[in-house]
């Protein structure tokens, strides 16, 4: 090695011990890096690990929205359909109730006008027959006046 002067027995002690002494501070610190490599990829490595638990997580919640979403749009349809045929029956009553109330408010208002031209005539006759009567005490009165008493 180029690095070492030598003496009588070999390589000079006190380079040789200076270069072993640099290794050993290089070596260690080179395992001081490594430890703490070592300590910043498990930290990493947790941190991946709970990212991969977190999307999981989120895999199985939005797996979760996506079932439950479909199933409120089923519900939804079924409710509005219930409503609309609820709506539908409801509409039918009032339109048979409609015609119900129209067919007796007919017939009523027949009865009625039946009733009104019976009257009228109740009332004619009853005018003629009241006319006949005044002619009658008319002519009666009439008569009286002829008669002369003593």
């Amino acid at each position: 090695m180029d690095k070492f002067s030598t003496e009588i027995f070999g390589y000079n002690k006190k380079e040789v011990n200076q270069f072993v002494g640099e290794m050993v501070n290089r070596t260690e610190e080179w395992i001081k890096r490594l430890e703490e490599a070592e300590k910043e990829r498990k930290i990493l490595l947790d941190e991946v690990n709970q990212y991969k638990a977190n999307e999981e997580t989120l895999r199985l919640a939005l797996e979760n929205a996506i079932r439950n979403q479909d199933i409120v749009k089923k519900s939804a349809y079924h409710e509005a359909e219930m409503i609309v045929n609820n709506a539908k029956n409801i509409e039918r009553q009032a339109k048979e109730n409609a015609d119900r109330i129209v067919s007796y408010a007919i017939a009523r208002s027949e009865k009625i006008e039946n009733k009104n031209a019976m009257m009228k005539n109740h009332i004619e006759k009853s005018k003629n027959q009241l006319r006949t009567i005044m002619e009658q005490h008319e002519d009666i009165i009439l008569q009286m006046e002829d008669i002369e008493i003593d």
